[in-house]
């Protein structure tokens, strides 16, 4: 298909790409974190940066090294402004006081390996203005996984509470679609998803499949996740058990969302069995159940059950709630965990399955359990 701009459209829309460059080297979204460029303004009185010194950066060299070019595109910056001879630059305003980003910000998985910078900005924009995208890297390949900041808090919460975003690669043919609307693969993509899969599942990652919605959290849930699941995260107070770590480190897997549930208000004798029981007539079959035992004096209890998965989790709750159920004579109370409350029970079930391991020798000595030989 010919390419209908002009060639002054195509010219806005390189400046237009050098001047949201340059804002985004100075925006909040990166100039307080960036020790090299606040290094720089820290050696002029003013705040001045060189220019030639952005002319350096990788990012803006592909898109522009023409000094001149630079200059006339910033000329309509709202967040930087020029010297007089327009040899240097500086932010427009002071540093904000306080950081609301991570209210802003969300982490997304599921992307082409291959995928750009200006794809995921095209994507994402749909929803909302974009701040910022940094896409995670491997040895200087895209690992599929990115962070993206919006300009707007409720954009992110929206797009977080959405389990049903489909990603399609902008300019497709096929729009990106939700859930009601069936994304299908095409024969011609299946052996370099199979491949793309074999290779990102070596680095434990989540390969593409147009077929499945992005896995969408919290930037911030996403951090603490990779804390449990490496065994970094310690607790205040407890000893510094090196051995669980290292164990929780080597089986880290993904924390899984919305299986579980806290339950309360659990009669001091109504243990466990009884608790899988009540399940079972829902025609649901728990993971796990824990129920923590009374202290003295204590007339109900609390504890958890653990689902296979959100929609058993979500299909229980529902359950216990449009039938009354009751535990002996006191009707249970239920919710499902979510961010911090789910990280720290998972958090513990991995200590937990460290420290409690059992034997690889089993039960028989060197034989294991009923692996030897009969005489």
């Amino acid at each position: 298909m010919a390419d209908k701009r002009t060639v002054e459209d195509k010219k806005q829309e390189k400046l237009y790409k050098i001047c949201r460059q340059v804002d985004f080297y100075f925006g909040d979204s990166n100039f307080p974190t960036d020790k090299f460029l606040r290094k720089e303004a820290e050696k002029d009185e003013k705040g001045f940066v060189g220019l030639s010194v952005l002319m350096s950066f990788k990012r803006l060299k592909s898109i522009s090294e023409d000094k001149d070019e630079i200059v006339e595109a910033l000329e309509g910056s709202n967040v930087v402004e020029l010297n007089d001879d327009k040899t240097m630059i500086r932010r427009m305003y002071p540093l904000p006081e306080n950081d609301t980003s991570s209210g802003r910000t969300i982490y997304a998985k599921r992307f082409p390996r291959d995928s750009t910078l200006e794809e995921l900005t095209q994507f994402f924009s749909q929803f909302g203005t974009v701040n910022c995208i940094r896409m995670r890297k491997m040895k200087g390949n895209f690992k599929g996984t990115a962070t993206v900041e919006f300009e707007k808090e409720e954009v992110a919460k929206e797009l977080v509470g959405r389990q049903n975003v489909f990603y399609k690669r902008p300019g497709a043919e096929e729009k990106m679609t939700e859930a009601d609307e069936s994304t299908k693969k095409e024969e011609a993509e299946g052996e370099s998803i199979k491949q793309e899969e074999e290779e990102v599942k070596k680095e434990g990652e989540v390969a593409y499949d147009p077929s499945q919605p992005l896995l969408l959290q919290w930037k911030k849930d996403w951090e603490l996740e990779k804390k449990v699941v490496t065994g970094t995260k310690r607790k205040r107070g407890e000893k510094d058990d090196e051995k669980v770590k290292a164990e929780v480190k080597k089986e880290a897997t993904p924390i899984p969302e919305g299986c579980v549930l806290a339950v309360s208000n659990i009669p001091k004798d109504f243990y466990r069995g009884k608790v899988k029981d009540a399940i079972h007539e829902a025609s649901l079959v728990p993971a796990y159940v824990e129920v923590r035992r009374a202290a003295e004096g204590e007339e109900v209890v609390s504890g958890f059950v653990r689902m296979y998965c959100k929609e058993d989790a979500d299909a229980l709750v529902k359950y216990l709630e449009e039938n009354d159920v009751k535990f002996d004579d006191k009707k249970p109370e239920v919710r499902i965990l979510e961010g911090s409350e789910n990280l720290e029970y998972w958090e513990k079930f991995a200590a937990h399955t460290a420290t409690n391991r059992p034997s690889k020798r089993g039960r028989g000595g060197r034989r294991g359990r009923g692996r030897g030989r009969r005489n």
